[in-house]
């Protein structure tokens, strides 16, 4: 049995086993919304998929929601059209910065199944991508941070000043809006230890 129109593949994905991973969150003229019901992908969260037939894609003010969240990086786009729709409409235009992908129809059970999987894979593989761009943004901000930490300690003479610059990397590192520095007086012996503020 071919798919291709909106309410095809809402029933296909409603009733057949092979789309199971799949439920309709939302719907639209021209456009679904799919989300993973359990984990499909290496993603942790679940995945949002939006299929968009031309009615859609092909006039930029109704398109132009569904890209900008494509864009976001936690949303697909999927264009849904023949061959002809593509061609005629020039949809490559569409993926230019957007996580976009096209499935011709009509398509097989098979062919949509297929398709959802590969699209979720490629959507969980950037969102993993851009994860780890923010860990390493963050890691050469820390990583900035303690060299300038280390020369103004090693300028640095005053006892005073080198705490107070201690104090504000370690604010800046660990995104704390305040902190205080106190030191140990006294010798070995605990009980006669005390703490003073310093900075």
């Amino acid at each position: 049995m071919l798919i291709g129109t909106q309410d095809q593949v809402a029933a296909a994905i409603g009733s057949d086993p092979r789309l199971g991973a799949w439920l309709v969150r939302r719907s639209g003229d021209g456009w679904l919304e799919l989300e993973t019901k359990r984990s499909l992908t290496r993603a942790k969260a679940p995945l949002l998929l939006v299929l968009a037939w031309p009615a859609v894609w092909r006039d930029p003010v109704a398109a132009r929601p569904h890209l900008l969240r494509a864009r976001s990086g936690n949303y697909a786009l999927m264009l849904v059209g023949t061959d002809d729709d593509f061609t005629a409409a020039g949809a490559t235009a569409l993926a230019e910065d957007a996580d976009v992908a096209a499935l011709a129809v009509p398509a097989s059970i098979e062919r949509l199944a297929l398709a959802l999987r590969a699209r979720a894979e490629a959507s969980a593989l950037r969102q993993i991508a851009a994860g780890l761009e923010l860990e390493l943004a963050q890691a050469q901000h820390e990583n900035r941070l303690l060299i300038e930490t280390g020369r103004a300690l090693s300028q640095q003479r005053d006892m005073g000043s080198l705490l107070e610059i201690i104090l504000r990397q370690a604010r800046d590192v660990t995104g704390a809006d305040a902190g205080s520095v106190y030191i140990v007086l006294g010798d070995d012996d605990a009980v006669e230890r005390s703490l003073r503020f310093m900075v």
